[in-house]
């Protein structure tokens, strides 16, 4: 087993406790959405950290967002499709109801978030393990990242004073479905392209509600 492979395997089970102290700390020292989003931000600098370690001088890392010739096809296109039933879910469940109340700098942050959110977390949940391990190990290219790219939001949820509407079910739940549909789509399509558009969507009218909710 390689180097990366090794921090690939340590890496998903220890984002768990790594957030969840990092996000307590945020709440205790700073507070409020700034210490929220001062999390978030430590969080996408370490995602970013262990996808360049382990994707740099990868050649395969340059046709992750190519669009393959099956897309196309007719069970191409399903495939595409499943993958933005998560967006149609948030638009639904979400942004009908926070639109109206989504002021000039609430939308600034949220385009913000929702595209750094979105384009990190799938080049590592999913575009690092399916490099690595496609070939090799499906159980560990998809349901490893998948189970803990849910367990890692279970550390937002234990941040003081921030409300989720939901609660912990959709926040973790809505996290394990949504990333099994992604790491379907990718093994399907062979492209991140089209889960990371799904991903940054979704984060949008998600978090369109969470702002609303949480801005003071």
């Amino acid at each position: 087993m390689s180097t990366r492979e090794r921090v690939l395997l340590i890496a998903a089970p220890a984002l768990f406790p790594v957030t969840l102290g990092l996000f307590q700390f945020c709440s205790a020292v700073i507070g409020g959405l700034r210490g929220y989003i001062l999390g978030l931000v430590i969080y996408w600098i370490i995602c970013v950290s262990v996808s360049v370690y382990i994707l740099y001088g990868n050649r395969a890392f340059f046709d992750l967002y190519r669009i393959r010739s099956k897309n196309l096809t007719a069970t191409g296109m399903i495939s595409v499709i499943v993958t933005f039933i998560p967006v149609i879910a948030t638009f639904s469940v979400a942004f009908l109801k926070a639109y109206h109340l989504i002021t000039t700098t609430i939308f600034i942050v949220l385009i913000i978030m929702s595209a750094l959110n979105g384009f990190i977390e799938e080049l590592l949940w999913r575009g690092t393990y399916f490099v690595v391990f496609a070939e090799k190990d499906t159980r560990i290219a998809y349901f490893m990242p998948t189970f803990y790219f849910a367990l890692w939001h279970v550390s937002l949820f234990f941040y003081r004073g921030i409300r989720y509407t939901g609660g912990i079910a959709a926040l973790v739940g809505g996290a394990l479905i949504m990333g099994a549909i992604w790491a379907w789509g990718v093994s399907r399509q062979k492209s991140l392209l089209f889960c990371t558009i799904a991903h940054i969507l979704t984060n949008f009218f998600a978090f369109s509600q969470f702002l609303v909710e949480n801005w003071a």
